[in-house]
């Protein structure tokens, strides 16, 4: 599918506010989640949703062997138009929201920008 009709895919999530966090208990809709390995459930073993963020799934799927390119503009360009905000979002251009990842040659993150606004800067934390 990817190679077939690559500007009719995109990349979405169902991700919870514990994306990205370590193993823990978190708060969803006022509900303690537990999230261990990665997994997100409720009390009774309910999903909760998703851990996993567009740029993970961005990133496995070039490791599946989806050209950069490909799995790029999925997570940006195609899923701003698919979500009808493309005149917003998705792509690096004036007039657009200065929402931003920088990544290095091997696609990890090094800063994030929102708003405009540094809000990451993996330096700082090395």
């Amino acid at each position: 599918m990817f190679t077939a009709i690559p500007e009719k895919l995109i990349i979405v999530s169902d991700s919870m506010s514990a994306a990205g966090m370590p193993d823990g208990t978190y708060q969803l809709n006022h509900q303690d989640v537990t999230v261990k390995d990665g997994c997100a459930t409720l009390a009774d073993g309910t999903l909760a949703g998703s851990t996993t963020n567009v740029y993970e799934s961005m990133l496995r799927l070039i490791h599946y062997g989806i050209p950069a390119s490909v799995a790029i503009t999925a997570a940006t360009e195609s899923a701003a138009r698919a979500a009808g905000v493309q005149k917003k979002f998705g792509m690096f251009k004036k007039g657009r929201n200065a929402d931003l990842l920088m990544l290095d040659l091997d696609y990890q993150l090094e800063k994030v920008w929102i708003s405009g606004e540094l809000f990451h800067d993996a330096a700082e934390e090395a």
